[in-house]
Protein backbone atom coordinates (compact mmCIF):
# COMPACT_ATOMS: atom_id res chain seq x y z
CA UNK A 1 0.00 0.00 0.00
CA UNK A 2 1.24 3.33 -0.92
CA UNK A 3 2.18 5.70 1.80
CA UNK A 4 -0.14 8.57 2.48
CA UNK A 5 1.78 11.62 4.48
CA UNK A 6 0.07 13.38 6.87
CA UNK A 7 0.08 17.26 8.12
CA UNK A 8 -1.88 17.84 11.58
CA UNK A 9 -1.70 21.51 12.18
CA UNK A 10 -2.93 23.04 15.82
CA UNK A 11 -3.13 26.72 15.49
CA UNK A 12 -2.73 28.51 18.57
CA UNK A 13 -3.01 31.97 20.25
CA UNK A 14 -1.67 32.14 24.31
CA UNK A 15 -2.86 29.00 25.34
CA UNK A 16 0.35 27.16 26.23
CA UNK A 17 -1.07 24.93 29.14
CA UNK A 18 -3.38 23.78 26.71
CA UNK A 19 -1.35 23.37 23.56
CA UNK A 20 0.74 21.55 26.17
CA UNK A 21 -1.85 18.98 26.24
CA UNK A 22 -2.90 18.52 23.22
CA UNK A 23 0.35 17.74 22.20
CA UNK A 24 0.81 15.18 24.69
CA UNK A 25 -2.39 13.78 23.33
CA UNK A 26 -0.61 13.45 20.03
CA UNK A 27 2.27 11.82 20.73
CA UNK A 28 0.39 9.20 21.57
CA UNK A 29 -1.66 8.65 18.26
CA UNK A 30 -0.86 5.44 16.34
CA UNK A 31 -0.48 5.70 12.65
CA UNK A 32 -0.65 3.13 10.48
CA UNK A 33 2.83 1.81 10.33
CA UNK A 34 3.16 3.31 5.83
CA UNK A 35 1.79 6.69 7.14
CA UNK A 36 4.35 9.48 7.79
CA UNK A 37 3.25 12.56 9.81
CA UNK A 38 4.09 15.63 10.99
CA UNK A 39 2.97 17.92 13.47
CA UNK A 40 2.72 21.46 12.46
CA UNK A 41 1.95 24.17 15.46
CA UNK A 42 1.25 28.01 14.06
CA UNK A 43 1.65 30.55 16.80
CA UNK A 44 -0.76 33.42 15.65
CA UNK A 45 1.90 36.05 17.98
CA UNK A 46 1.51 34.50 21.39
CA UNK A 47 2.85 36.18 23.82
CA UNK A 48 2.83 33.50 26.88
CA UNK A 49 5.67 30.57 26.67
CA UNK A 50 3.91 28.66 23.73
CA UNK A 51 7.73 28.67 21.78
CA UNK A 52 8.86 26.46 25.25
CA UNK A 53 5.86 24.23 25.02
CA UNK A 54 6.62 23.58 21.50
CA UNK A 55 10.41 23.14 22.34
CA UNK A 56 9.73 20.32 25.17
CA UNK A 57 7.26 18.60 22.90
CA UNK A 58 9.30 18.54 19.77
CA UNK A 59 12.00 16.32 22.34
CA UNK A 60 9.28 13.49 23.21
CA UNK A 61 7.55 13.69 20.16
CA UNK A 62 7.49 10.65 17.67
CA UNK A 63 7.06 12.75 14.90
CA UNK A 64 8.80 15.92 13.45
CA UNK A 65 7.25 19.39 14.97
CA UNK A 66 7.84 22.76 13.13
CA UNK A 67 6.77 25.88 14.90
CA UNK A 68 5.32 28.79 12.73
CA UNK A 69 4.79 32.05 13.55
CA UNK A 70 1.91 33.85 12.00
CA UNK A 71 1.65 37.56 12.75
CA UNK A 72 -1.48 38.31 11.24
CA UNK A 73 -4.21 37.80 13.86
CA UNK A 74 -6.98 35.69 12.79
CA UNK A 75 -7.88 32.02 12.80
CA UNK A 76 -7.96 31.74 8.87
CA UNK A 77 -4.82 33.86 8.43
CA UNK A 78 -3.17 30.94 10.80
CA UNK A 79 -4.48 27.84 9.42
CA UNK A 80 -2.99 29.17 6.06
CA UNK A 81 0.29 29.81 7.29
CA UNK A 82 0.25 26.25 8.47
CA UNK A 83 -1.10 25.17 4.80
CA UNK A 84 1.39 26.80 3.16
CA UNK A 85 4.23 24.67 5.12
CA UNK A 86 2.49 21.43 4.88
CA UNK A 87 3.82 18.56 2.75
CA UNK A 88 1.11 16.39 3.68
CA UNK A 89 -1.36 14.81 0.80
CA UNK A 90 -3.69 14.45 3.81
CA UNK A 91 -4.44 17.92 6.01
CA UNK A 92 -5.23 17.36 9.39
CA UNK A 93 -6.43 20.25 11.70
CA UNK A 94 -7.21 20.30 15.34
CA UNK A 95 -7.51 22.97 18.13
CA UNK A 96 -4.98 23.87 20.97
CA UNK A 97 -7.80 22.81 23.47
CA UNK A 98 -8.43 19.47 22.13
CA UNK A 99 -7.31 16.24 22.94
CA UNK A 100 -7.14 13.66 19.86
CA UNK A 101 -7.96 9.88 20.68
CA UNK A 102 -5.19 7.42 19.96
CA UNK A 103 -6.53 6.07 16.94
CA UNK A 104 -7.70 9.38 15.77
CA UNK A 105 -5.01 9.80 12.81
CA UNK A 106 -5.86 6.07 12.12
CA UNK A 107 -9.41 6.58 11.42
CA UNK A 108 -8.45 9.58 9.34
CA UNK A 109 -6.11 7.67 7.40
CA UNK A 110 -8.54 4.74 6.96
CA UNK A 111 -11.26 6.84 5.39
CA UNK A 112 -9.21 8.82 2.92
CA UNK A 113 -7.66 5.58 1.81
CA UNK A 114 -11.82 4.09 1.33
CA UNK A 115 -12.76 3.47 -2.74
CA UNK A 116 -14.47 6.60 -2.58
CA UNK A 117 -13.43 8.63 -0.29
CA UNK A 118 -14.27 12.15 0.99
CA UNK A 119 -13.00 15.24 0.00
CA UNK A 120 -13.21 16.90 3.51
CA UNK A 121 -13.97 14.42 6.43
CA UNK A 122 -15.05 15.64 9.73
CA UNK A 123 -15.45 14.01 13.36
CA UNK A 124 -16.77 13.37 16.38
CA UNK A 125 -16.22 16.47 19.18
CA UNK A 126 -17.09 14.82 22.85
CA UNK A 127 -17.06 16.99 25.74
CA UNK A 128 -13.43 16.39 27.41
CA UNK A 129 -15.06 17.98 30.88
CA UNK A 130 -18.66 16.94 31.89
CA UNK A 131 -19.03 20.05 33.47
CA UNK A 132 -18.21 22.52 30.79
CA UNK A 133 -21.13 23.37 28.66
CA UNK A 134 -22.85 21.57 26.05
CA UNK A 135 -21.21 23.93 23.47
CA UNK A 136 -18.89 23.58 20.17
CA UNK A 137 -19.57 19.52 20.09
CA UNK A 138 -21.00 16.72 17.67
CA UNK A 139 -21.91 13.47 19.46
CA UNK A 140 -23.86 11.73 16.95
CA UNK A 141 -22.90 8.59 16.44
CA UNK A 142 -24.39 7.99 12.91
CA UNK A 143 -21.78 8.81 9.80
CA UNK A 144 -23.56 11.34 6.96
CA UNK A 145 -22.66 13.32 4.14
CA UNK A 146 -23.61 17.04 4.27
CA UNK A 147 -26.70 17.91 1.90
CA UNK A 148 -26.26 20.89 -0.65
CA UNK A 149 -28.79 22.55 1.58
CA UNK A 150 -27.62 21.48 4.91
CA UNK A 151 -25.58 24.33 7.22
CA UNK A 152 -21.98 22.70 7.50
CA UNK A 153 -21.84 24.30 11.08
CA UNK A 154 -23.86 21.05 12.00
CA UNK A 155 -22.32 18.69 10.23
CA UNK A 156 -18.36 19.65 10.75
CA UNK A 157 -16.51 21.28 13.34
CA UNK A 158 -13.53 23.18 12.78
CA UNK A 159 -11.63 21.52 15.37
CA UNK A 160 -11.46 17.72 14.25
CA UNK A 161 -11.93 18.49 10.06
CA UNK A 162 -9.03 16.74 7.52
CA UNK A 163 -9.05 17.21 4.13
CA UNK A 164 -7.31 16.40 1.04
CA UNK A 165 -4.83 18.47 -0.69
CA UNK A 166 -6.46 18.11 -4.06
CA UNK A 167 -9.02 20.63 -2.43
CA UNK A 168 -7.08 23.66 -1.64
CA UNK A 169 -5.62 23.13 -5.12
CA UNK A 170 -9.11 23.21 -6.58
CA UNK A 171 -10.64 26.11 -4.14
CA UNK A 172 -7.69 27.89 -2.40
CA UNK A 173 -7.25 28.34 1.01
CA UNK A 174 -9.23 29.69 3.98
CA UNK A 175 -10.33 33.26 3.63
CA UNK A 176 -8.28 35.17 6.41
CA UNK A 177 -11.21 37.59 6.82
CA UNK A 178 -12.99 35.34 8.90
CA UNK A 179 -11.86 33.31 11.99
CA UNK A 180 -11.18 34.03 15.99
CA UNK A 181 -9.19 37.12 16.16
CA UNK A 182 -10.95 39.06 13.39
CA UNK A 183 -13.76 41.44 13.06
CA UNK A 184 -15.96 38.49 11.45
CA UNK A 185 -15.45 36.35 14.68
CA UNK A 186 -15.23 33.03 12.84
CA UNK A 187 -16.64 30.69 9.88
CA UNK A 188 -13.36 30.29 8.20
CA UNK A 189 -14.26 26.08 8.75
CA UNK A 190 -17.56 27.07 7.43
CA UNK A 191 -16.85 28.96 4.36
CA UNK A 192 -14.19 26.05 3.22
CA UNK A 193 -16.20 23.98 3.44
CA UNK A 194 -18.88 25.10 1.59
CA UNK A 195 -16.80 26.06 -1.44
CA UNK A 196 -15.52 22.68 -1.26
CA UNK A 197 -19.03 21.20 -1.65
CA UNK A 198 -19.93 23.62 -4.41
CA UNK A 199 -16.69 22.37 -5.69
CA UNK A 200 -18.06 18.95 -6.23
CA UNK A 201 -16.11 17.30 -2.84
CA UNK A 202 -17.69 15.19 -1.24
CA UNK A 203 -17.96 16.44 2.54
CA UNK A 204 -18.39 14.01 5.14
CA UNK A 205 -18.75 13.27 8.74
CA UNK A 206 -17.68 9.79 10.08
CA UNK A 207 -18.38 9.44 14.11
CA UNK A 208 -15.26 7.50 14.14
CA UNK A 209 -12.74 9.98 13.90
CA UNK A 210 -13.02 11.09 17.84
CA UNK A 211 -11.66 13.86 19.71
CA UNK A 212 -12.71 15.65 23.23
CA UNK A 213 -12.86 19.33 23.37
CA UNK A 214 -12.16 21.12 26.69
CA UNK A 215 -13.51 24.26 25.81
CA UNK A 216 -13.28 25.67 29.93
CA UNK A 217 -16.71 27.41 29.60
CA UNK A 218 -19.07 27.06 32.21
CA UNK A 219 -21.57 30.40 32.33
CA UNK A 220 -24.09 31.91 30.67
CA UNK A 221 -22.40 34.92 29.36
CA UNK A 222 -19.25 32.50 28.46
CA UNK A 223 -22.12 30.59 26.43
CA UNK A 224 -24.06 34.11 24.89
CA UNK A 225 -21.09 35.44 23.75
CA UNK A 226 -20.09 32.15 22.00
CA UNK A 227 -23.23 31.63 20.02
CA UNK A 228 -23.85 35.82 19.54
CA UNK A 229 -20.56 35.42 18.01
CA UNK A 230 -21.23 32.25 15.79
CA UNK A 231 -24.73 34.04 14.55
CA UNK A 232 -22.69 36.94 13.37
CA UNK A 233 -20.31 34.92 11.33
CA UNK A 234 -22.74 32.45 9.87
CA UNK A 235 -24.47 35.43 8.64
CA UNK A 236 -21.38 37.16 7.03
CA UNK A 237 -20.31 33.99 5.88
CA UNK A 238 -23.46 33.33 3.59
CA UNK A 239 -23.69 37.03 2.85
CA UNK A 240 -20.09 36.63 1.11
CA UNK A 241 -21.25 33.64 -0.36
CA UNK A 242 -24.64 35.43 -1.84
CA UNK A 243 -22.15 38.05 -3.13
CA UNK A 244 -19.87 35.23 -4.92
CA UNK A 245 -23.06 34.46 -6.84
CA UNK A 246 -23.62 30.64 -5.14
CA UNK A 247 -27.42 29.93 -5.85
CA UNK A 248 -28.30 28.06 -3.02
CA UNK A 249 -26.57 30.66 -0.66
CA UNK A 250 -29.65 32.59 -0.77
CA UNK A 251 -31.82 29.87 0.29
CA UNK A 252 -29.59 29.06 3.18
CA UNK A 253 -29.40 33.04 4.29
CA UNK A 254 -33.31 32.48 4.65
CA UNK A 255 -33.54 29.02 6.60
CA UNK A 256 -30.66 30.50 8.98
CA UNK A 257 -32.38 33.24 9.87
CA UNK A 258 -35.62 31.60 10.12
CA UNK A 259 -34.18 28.89 12.38
CA UNK A 260 -32.88 31.30 14.42
CA UNK A 261 -36.09 33.74 14.70
CA UNK A 262 -38.34 30.50 15.51
CA UNK A 263 -35.40 29.33 18.28
CA UNK A 264 -35.83 33.41 19.95
CA UNK A 265 -39.69 32.75 19.77
CA UNK A 266 -39.03 30.04 21.88
CA UNK A 267 -36.92 31.40 24.15
CA UNK A 268 -37.91 31.40 27.94
CA UNK A 269 -37.56 34.55 30.15
CA UNK A 270 -34.29 35.05 31.66
CA UNK A 271 -30.39 34.83 30.47
CA UNK A 272 -30.72 32.16 28.23
CA UNK A 273 -33.93 34.04 26.52
CA UNK A 274 -31.73 37.16 26.32
CA UNK A 275 -29.69 34.70 24.35
CA UNK A 276 -32.15 33.47 21.99
CA UNK A 277 -33.34 36.99 20.88
CA UNK A 278 -29.79 38.39 20.36
CA UNK A 279 -28.66 36.08 18.05
CA UNK A 280 -30.75 36.66 14.71
CA UNK A 281 -29.74 40.58 15.06
CA UNK A 282 -26.55 39.54 15.39
CA UNK A 283 -26.84 37.11 12.27
CA UNK A 284 -27.95 40.33 10.17
CA UNK A 285 -25.09 42.88 12.00
CA UNK A 286 -22.55 40.16 10.27
CA UNK A 287 -24.29 39.78 7.09
CA UNK A 288 -24.06 43.85 6.65
CA UNK A 289 -20.36 44.02 8.19
CA UNK A 290 -19.46 41.76 5.09
CA UNK A 291 -21.10 43.68 2.66
CA UNK A 292 -20.24 46.81 3.44
CA UNK A 293 -16.45 46.14 4.69
CA UNK A 294 -15.05 43.18 4.50
CA UNK A 295 -15.87 42.43 0.74
CA UNK A 296 -13.56 44.78 -0.35
CA UNK A 297 -10.65 43.08 1.59
CA UNK A 298 -8.49 39.89 -0.65
CA UNK A 299 -10.23 37.12 -0.25
CA UNK A 300 -9.22 33.12 0.13
CA UNK A 301 -5.12 32.75 -1.61
CA UNK A 302 -4.45 30.28 -3.67
CA UNK A 303 -0.88 28.82 -2.18
CA UNK A 304 1.84 27.92 -4.31
CA UNK A 305 4.01 25.11 -3.33
CA UNK A 306 4.63 23.56 0.34
CA UNK A 307 7.33 25.62 1.69
CA UNK A 308 9.94 23.45 2.72
CA UNK A 309 12.82 25.82 3.98
CA UNK A 310 14.48 23.94 7.10
CA UNK A 311 14.75 27.47 8.66
CA UNK A 312 10.45 28.72 7.64
CA UNK A 313 9.58 26.57 10.78
CA UNK A 314 11.11 29.10 13.42
CA UNK A 315 11.02 32.42 11.00
CA UNK A 316 7.98 35.09 11.52
CA UNK A 317 5.50 35.81 8.96
CA UNK A 318 5.03 39.07 7.31
CA UNK A 319 1.50 40.25 7.74
CA UNK A 320 -0.14 40.33 4.06
CA UNK A 321 -0.35 43.46 2.44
Amino acid sequence: MASMPVSVIICTRNRAADLAVALAALGRLAPPPDTSVEVIVVDNASTDHTARVVEDARAVLPFPLHRLREVRRGLGAARNCGLQFASGEVIAFTDDDCIVGEDWLARIVAHFREADPPGVLGGRVELFNPHHLPLTVLTSTEPRRLAPTEHPGGLLLGCNMAFHRRVVEAIGAFDPRFGAGTPLVGAEDQDFIQRAQRAGFAVRYEPDVLLHHNHGRTTAEEARKLLVGYAYSDGACLMKHMLDGDGLAPRLFYWRLASLLRQARRSRPGPAGRIGFRMPWAFLRGAARFALRSSRLPGAPHLGPARRDPLAGERDRAPAA
